[in-house]
């Protein structure tokens, strides 16, 4: 990461000490051979805005210094994913089987790889000691179905079945980590970072529904779902992990310590239902036939 600073005032920076010390109250005109014609911002009741070329002073005016900390280096990571997929489903005709039966089930194979390179750093000083490069592919089978009944009279029951699946955040894979031994009290490792071997959210659904249909653009509505969350992702502490790759200028008592880092739980279930009333306005007055839904309550748990 490089800061700008005028050329002839300091830097103040801490990681660089050899920069003197730097002066707020210090400015400088800009070269007029940078200026543009001012741009207006008179909808905004300002006359005008001072316009000229950036880099240009940037480069001519300014002195650029690298000031990296520990957080800088942690930022240096990169996650790559290739993901790779095929899927085949099967459409009934309009009507079919009992009850006007219409639907359709599919399912789809998805192939991931994933791959993550990063910069280790000591907090306690805030330099790098390594970097970490990681591997990880996993498969998934997500299948659905969908069906839809014609109860006859307006009335019609609705069924969907799925597994579904939800990436993560990308910083949460990322193999980027801080680790350092305590300078107070026991010298013991800790630290924290991402994981390149997460999972997504995995969850299979199921939604039952009835509606009776009335007038032009009226109905009644209750539906049912069920969800079970089979994959999750949480932030866990584990109290052993083995720091045996990491340096520090510290002697630490062991090289086990507590490290902080997203991973993958299971169980877990979300349920509740919906009652949905619409009814249109030309059930009350003619001319706002098929216009506008006049009363609509719904209800969720």
């Amino acid at each position: 990461m490089y800061f700008a600073y005028l050329n002839g005032n300091g830097c103040g920076t801490s990681n660089v000490p050899t920069c003197a010390p730097y002066n707020n109250a210090q400015y400088t005109p800009i070269n007029s051979g940078l200026l543009y014609g001012p741009t207006s911002l008179a909808y905004a009741g300002v006359p005008g805005v001072v316009n000229y070329n950036v880099w240009s002073a940037l480069s001519s005016q300014f002195y650029a210094v690298q000031d990296l900390g520990g957080n800088d280096y942690n930022r240096n990571y990169f996650v790559k994913k290739r993901c790779r997929s095929a899927m085949s489903s099967w459409t009934s005709p309009p009507t079919w089987g009992v009850w006007g039966l219409r639907g359709n089930v599919g399912v789809q194979f998805v192939h991931t790889q994933q791959s993550t390179n990063a910069v280790i750093t000591d907090p306690s000083t805030g330099k790098p000691n390594g970097t970490v490069d990681e591997k990880f592919s996993y498969n998934e089978v997500l299948p659905s179905l969908n069906l839809v009944g014609d109860l006859g009279n307006h009335n019609i029951l609705r069924l969907a079945v799925s597994k579904s699946m939800m990436r993560g955040r990308i910083d949460d894979e990322k193999a980027a980590a801080s680790a350092s031994v305590a300078a107070t009290g026991p010298p013991i490792w800790s630290g924290s970072g991402g994981n390149p071997r997460l999972k997504p959210y995995i969850a299979i659904g199921e939604d039952l529904s009835f509606e009776k249909i009335f007038g032009k653009a009226s109905y009644f509505s209750l539906a049912l779902f069920n969800k079970n969350l089979t994959k999750y992702i949480f932030n866990q502490t584990n109290p052993a992990y083995d720091f045996s790759g990491y340096t520090s200028s510290r002697q630490a008592i062991s090289n086990f310590g507590n490290f902080s880092l997203p991973e993958n739980g299971s169980g877990g279930k979300i349920q509740g239902y919906e009652v949905a009333l619409v009814l249109d306005g030309g059930l009350f007055l003619s001319f706002l036939d098929g216009f506008w839904p006049a009363v609509e309550f719904r209800v969720h748990e």
